[in-house]
């Protein structure tokens, strides 16, 4: 299992920033965009006093500034204040199209930055390339000169339950184990949307309210707590055969907004899990769980309730059976309907 980088740090940096302690300068990157926009804007908003801003806070666009504009304006004193506050978005723009000098005019500055200038580099959609030597000194003089550099990075599928679970928890709010599931898998990993759609169901809850029930999801979100994939997978692991039929025929109704791909990957990465725990020789809860990559010992135990129902020999045949599925679906060698492959697939694996 990968572990994440320490520069994946901005539970670090978030709390210093609550405490009001500043850094000199942040290089926030990531192909998760996320907190690099909730750090950014936290410093817009609380690092200067709202009636300093005008004087002492600039906020720059890589794609209308090189980098002489923002190294220029980072050089600049305060007026009125003790610090000043520069923000340059869309980083990444400029850094790639600037020549060398101008780079070499950031690792100057970066490598003795004034202390009363907050500088916020936000190099969006990925990281600085540090095989080239003049931006690896880059990153290195950010940490060196008492900066902070900060990657997020994408959640893997079993972090999202975590993170969406920590999310509520710092928002005041909870839900029961299974809707929790079923929102980390219908939503997906992309944090902005994780964060977006709990705020809707935040503001759509009654007045001192702070339990997110299902029926909210499905009637906010649209994520039925009786018809998806997650309620589905569960059925097959189950072997409810009433019960995942029931929801195969709801889907047949609305092939187009239930495409049979999600469930053929949910339904590889379930018996994947079956199998491991077939050869794990520990099968406590705690320690499959840290074998397949689930976030929690009730996940697990799901899974290994499973391991008794389907053989090994079973899950690898019901894998094969995924795969055919997958390229019937396709079209490969098969002209049948979505709605037949629906019904042969539930067949096929539950018998």
């Amino acid at each position: 299992m990968a572990k994440k980088k320490s520069e994946d740090n901005h539970q670090l940096i978030l709390s210093e920033l609550k405490k009001g302690i500043y850094r000199p300068v942040y290089l926030l990157m990531g192909e998760e965009t996320y907190y690099t926009d909730v750090i950014s804007n936290f410093i817009k908003d609380n690092a200067i006093d709202e009636s300093l801003r005008d004087f002492n806070q600039t906020i720059l666009y890589g794609t209308d500034y090189k980098v002489a504009d923002f190294v220029a304006e980072a050089k600049r004193f305060p007026m009125m204040g003790d610090k000043q506050v520069v923000i340059v978005k869309e980083a990444q723009v400029a850094l790639n199209e600037s020549n060398e000098n101008d780079i070499e005019s950031l690792k100057k500055y970066l490598e003795k930055p004034l202390l009363s200038t907050i500088l916020v580099i936000c190099y969006m959609n990925g990281t600085i390339n540090r095989k080239k030597k003049i931006n690896a000194e880059i990153v290195n003089a950010v940490s060196q000169c008492g900066g902070i550099v900060s990657i997020t990075q994408k959640l893997y599928d079993y972090e999202v339950s975590s993170w969406l679970q920590r999310y509520l928890t710092e928002n005041g709010l909870q839900t029961d184990q299974n809707t929790l599931q079923i929102l980390a898998e219908n939503i997906g990993g992309n944090m902005n949307r994780l964060a977006n759609e709990i705020e809707k169901l935040k503001l759509a809850l009654p007045q001192g309210e702070k339990i997110i029930k299902p029926q909210l999801v499905e009637d906010v979100i649209g994520i039925s707590n009786e018809y998806n994939n997650t309620i589905l997978c569960d059925s097959i692991l189950k072997r409810n055969i009433i019960r995942a039929n029931k929801i195969v025929a709801q889907y047949s109704k609305d092939i187009k907004n239930n495409p049979i791909f999600p469930l053929i990957s949910i339904l590889l990465k379930a018996f994947y899990n079956v199998l491991i725990i077939h050869y794990s020789e520990n099968k406590q809860e705690s320690v499959i769980a840290e074998r397949i990559g689930v976030s929690s010992t009730y996940i697990a135990k799901n899974y290994i309730i499973a391991s008794t129902i389907y053989s090994a020999k079973k899950c690898m045949k019901n894998i094969a059976i995924l795969r055919d599925i997958d390229c019937k679906a396709k079209g490969i060698n098969s002209v049948a309907s979505m709605e037949d492959l629906y019904k042969e697939l539930i067949f096929r694996i539950m018998h």
